[in-house]
């Protein structure tokens, strides 16, 4: 399975030659795939991914220098 653009909207990807649960399955994919850390909210209705939503975080690495006196 390729993987969709983060900006593809799922009737693009129908289009193509997708089903409708392969395009909602790729956009899935590709959310988990491209995100180094967040998280992935998936909204249903009525049995049906209606929405995917994509937070992500951006980490510093804040480490602390530890000096040692004698």
């Amino acid at each position: 399975m390729t993987n969709a653009s983060p900006h593809e909207t799922p009737d693009a990807l129908i289009g193509s030659g997708r089903t409708e649960r392969d395009a909602i399955v790729a956009q899935i994919l590709n959310a988990i795939q491209t995100i180094d850390y967040g998280s992935i909210e998936i909204t249903i209705h009525d049995s049906a991914v209606v929405q995917i939503e994509r937070t992500e975080k951006i980490r510093f690495d804040r480490r602390k220098t530890t000096t040692t006196t004698k």
